[in-house]
């Protein structure tokens, strides 16, 4: 029987006869005691020598340095990591960051144009640049040199540049491929912090990680390895950290006044979101001088944030609509409109790719062109799609399960058309079914302080190491309450022969008469620790529930 969500539950370890925490791990391949205490040396990555040796000689002769960003949280925190980092060095430097909608993705020929007059001699990209061919030929042209610092997949045709910093290159040695833009660009600052003469020993990258930390939860990179280690790491300097701009956010969200411990949960659901709001909607330089300190940007970025929010609902609305009348049997979902702003695209397909469990791709019509952003689930690598098709785009690039392109409004249809049939073919082949990864059943006598305390070691969680999902059977649905602003949610009591549960169920509410008229339910669960007038318990939040059979 299908559940609320219309997913299959999947339970990686049955069984209750290993402690809960073990049986956790086993299916994570997980073991905290056995965890990567230092960060990986940054000599490994290819071409490092020699960007730290161009950007050295360029700090002695007094060389203008330009650093080029993305419009994001991983391109925003890595230019503030790569200009603090820079500045501590006494470098001369100077950042750009491109606006969405009049600069687009990437390099620029505007930019470098502009570093040619300024009488910049070097180019450092972060978060972008490793397919900007034309752009950095562009800039040979000019007499500049340009250091790549990327994360994405390697194209086809590397471009021409000075220097190349990015683990996924063939030839790289860097242990660990998976690292966002900020971190690799946190491995050059660490590397000329190492060969700096004005550095005390040993040397430190602290102050720094707490932005690191901020880019790998919200460029959803999978907290294992080294992204385990510097989201560690990050979360404690985010208590102390040196950023005023950024302390001031945090208070905004009421997380620097308290004992509890900051999250990977916080970065990713309240100051990620308010940070990416500022290149979506208005200017990136406005989450970047709040990096740099300036305290009531931090409050313009909560204003723009909530913005967002109600235009990305009305959207998601318009769009819903659109797939349950027309596209519900589309392999992959392919849909455009005209009024869309191209910094919400993103999040919208990312939205209808989870309700779906299909690829998405959404486009909006921007300067004579259709701009648009791909989510896809771990089945179907959208990139892959995306270079079957390549001749059909004006630009395009990404990740397996994120990407994005540009493509005249004359080649949609047959875009749409081939992307069917390419997609269609894989899943005829291959039938994918939505299911929900859940990793034991629980008993109701497991449900304890203890147990989620001893939980708490397998943070921080986010991609790759999700929050601990669990199964509880044969409950008797006591209670239910619309709750919330919106009455999206519900407050839920539950109860298992005589122990009763409480907690909630997100956006669920809809399915609150479904719930009461169950006789007994089987839900998939999370433990979370509520505190109360000083007393500290365990409450529920239900992910996913269903009839018990």
């Amino acid at each position: 029987m299908l559940s609320l969500l219309k997913k299959t539950w999947k339970i990686k370890t049955p069984g209750d006869s290993l402690p809960l925490l073990e049986r956790v791990c086993m299916h994570r391949d997980l073991d905290p005691k056995d965890e990567l205490t230092e960060l990986h040396s940054p000599w490994s990555l290819k071409d490092i020598n020699k960007a730290v040796e161009r950007v050295q000689k360029a700090i002695r002769n007094g060389e203008r340095i330009m650093i080029f960003g993305d419009y994001d949280v991983d391109g925003v925190s890595g230019a503030s990591i790569l200009y603090l980092g820079l500045k501590e060095l006494r470098a001369e430097v100077s950042v750009r960051l491109p606006h969405r909608e009049r600069d687009g993705y990437g390099l620029n020929t505007r930019v470098l144009d502009e570093c040619k007059e300024l009488g910049v001699s070097i180019v450092i990209t972060v978060d972008c640049g490793i397919s900007n061919v034309k752009e950095v030929a562009y800039g040979n042209e000019l007499g500049l040199n340009i250091i790549i610092t990327d994360h994405h997949e390697i194209p086809k045709i590397l471009p021409n540049a000075y220097a190349i910093l990015n683990p996924k290159q063939e030839d790289c040695r860097y242990p660990e491929k998976m690292i966002v833009g900020s971190v690799v660009a946190l491995k050059l600052i660490d590397a000329l912090q190492q060969s700096s003469p004005l550095q005390p020993t040993p040397y430190h990258l602290q102050p720094l990680l707490d932005l690191a930390a901020l880019a790998t939860v919200a460029d959803c990179a999978p907290l294992r390895g080294e992204n385990r280690l510097i989201v560690k790491k990050g979360l404690i300097q985010f208590k102390q950290t040196q950023h005023r701009g950024l302390r001031t956010l945090l208070e905004s969200y009421q997380l620097t006044n308290n004992q509890q411990p900051i999250t990977s949960y916080h970065l990713g659901f309240n100051i990620a979101p308010c940070i990416n709001a500022a290149g979506r909607l208005e200017d990136p330089l406005i989450a970047f001088k709040m990096m740099m300190g300036d305290q009531e940007k931090a409050l313009e970025l909560r204003q723009i944030n909530e913005e967002r929010q109600e235009i990305v609902k009305k959207a998601l609305e318009e769009a819903s609509e659109q797939v349950e009348r027309d596209h519900k049997n589309d392999p992959i979902l392919i849909f455009w409109a005209k009024n869309w702003q191209p910094g919400i695209v993103g999040l919208l397909a990312g939205r209808l790719c989870e309700r779906y469990h299909k690829p998405v791709i959404c486009l909006t019509e921007h300067e004579g062109k259709y701009v648009g952003s791909c989510r896809s689930i771990p089945e179907i690598n959208i990139v892959e799609q995306l270079q079957q098709h390549a001749e059909l785009f004006l630009n395009f690039g990404g990740h397996a399960q994120a990407a994005g392109l540009s493509i005249s409004p004359d080649k949609l249809e047959v875009f749409r058309e081939r992307l069917h049939q390419s997609v269609g073919k894989i899943m005829k082949e291959n039938p994918i079914e939505p299911y929900l990864s859940v990793d034991t059943e629980i008993r109701a006598d497991e449900i304890t302080l203890e147990a989620s305390n001893q939980l708490t070691s397998l943070e921080p969680f986010g991609m790759g190491n999700p929050k601990p999902k669990f199964l509880l059977k044969g409950l008797q649905v006591l209670q239910t309450k619309a709750v919330g602003k919106d009455k999206s949610h519900l407050q839920i009591g539950l109860m298992q022969g005589n122990k009763i549960f409480k907690g909630i169920a997100f956006q669920m509410a809809e399915h609150e008469k479904t719930l009461q008229n169950w006789k007994t339910v089987d839900i998939i669960c999370q433990l979370n620790k509520n505190e109360f007038r000083g007393e500290i318990s365990v409450d529920i939040q239900m992910v996913d529930a269903r009839e018990s059979q």
